[in-house]
């Protein structure tokens, strides 16, 4: 993480760490508290097609055919999608312009830029979400995973721990997706402080999602999810 961190801000890019070892030092001082499988990183869309080749620099391997540019089908790939993935050694690093795939449902990456946190890793600083942001991104994040990993309702309770809370200018649908979230995760996990539960949240769709065991990761009906939050909450 640390090495691709540095790659972009070496070429000038501003850039922050989604999830992984940096969400692990912010809600609980150590690297290892939190299973992590890849390298998320968050840049401006406009620093893309710098970050694409900052990204090659470092022996990343890209795995689209598509690249980060002026083409159109660049263009579309930026509107309608919010990541690239790259092969990188031990694993599998990718690169998110937005958190969300529906425009203007979460905040933008420069609003969650300009309010980043950094965490220090050893010798470095790694810039992430804000706590507040890396609460609402836990709740979408949960949501897209269908409520099927108990990593993200674990995040959730350590950032409440901290005193995290939505930040005030999230939409109101965003607002109860965290709200619906949180109150399924206490209602799955014990031992919630009183004062961090929504007042009536609407856990019946978590529920149904947890208890699915029929909608592999990677079907199209899997897919459909990422595109759920806007609509089931708009």
């Amino acid at each position: 993480t640390v090495r691709y961190v540095s790659a972009l801000q070496s070429a000038g890019i501003e850039t922050l760490v989604l999830k992984g070892v940096a969400l692990s030092m912010q809600t609980t001082g150590t690297l290892n508290s939190r299973d992590t499988r890849d390298v998320d990183l968050l840049v401006s869309p406009d620093d893309m097609p710098r970050a694409h080749e900052s990204l090659l620099a470092t022996g990343a391997r890209y795995r689209h055919r598509m690249y980060p540019g002026d083409s159109a089908e660049w263009r579309f790939a930026r509107w309608a999608n919010r990541e690239l993935t790259y092969y990188t050694d031990p694993g599998e690093l990718d690169l998110h312009w937005r958190v969300a795939n529906e425009l203007g449902w979460f905040p933008d990456a420069k609003t969650l830029l300009a309010r980043a946190e950094v965490v220090s890793v050893g010798s470095a600083s790694l810039p992430t979400l804000s706590q507040s942001d890396a609460l609402i991104a836990g709740c979408l994040f949960a949501h897209i995973d269908r409520y099927n990993s108990m990593r993200y309702l674990v995040d959730i309770h350590r950032l409440l721990a901290h005193g995290a809370q939505v930040p005030p200018d999230s939409s109101n649908g965003l607002r109860r997706l965290t709200a619906d979230t949180i109150g399924f995760a206490s209602e799955l996990i014990p031992g919630w402080p009183a004062q961090t539960l929504p007042a009536e949240p609407n856990t019946r769709y978590a529920w149904q999602q947890w208890e699915r065991v029929d909608v592999p990761m990677g079907t199209p009906k899997s897919y459909a999810a990422l595109f759920s939050s806007a609509r089931r909450y708009s």
